[in-house]
């Protein structure tokens, strides 16, 4: 349901001991100052469909990023059916349009991705 129910902020230091009960693992200096969350989602397993086709033209392409777009505007006009939170932040907003226009332009520098949470 896109509630944060965890949350951390590496930036002002953590008490590794107390998070997790235990510890957090997969922790390195390419984590400094990188904010962290686990998000509540209600979302299956697997999505049907090509990850970032919502068009329907079975491609993905600029169209889709705009499709997107107006979906964050104008959600009950132009619905979704997939994943489309790109940027990971817990919310699908015109900062996942975004991304997903320069997966399009630059696939290998913006892969898309489904987080599981």
């Amino acid at each position: 349901n896109g509630e944060v129910v965890w949350y951390i902020d590496f930036a002002d230091g953590v008490d590794f001991d107390r998070v997790c009960e235990g510890g957090v693992f997969n922790i390195d200096d390419t984590t400094k100052d990188v904010k962290w969350g686990v998000v509540g989602a209600n979302e299956p397993e697997t999505v049907p469909g090509e990850l970032g086709e919502f068009d329907g033209d079975g491609r993905v392409t600029s169209d889709d990023a705009v499709y997107l777009l107006r979906h964050v505007l104008f959600p009950d006009t132009y619905p979704i059916n997939g994943y489309a939170d790109f940027d990971h932040d817990g919310r699908v907003t015109s900062d996942d349009a975004v991304y997903l226009l320069r997966h399009v332009l630059f696939s290998d520098t913006y892969p898309l991705v489904r987080w599981t949470y």
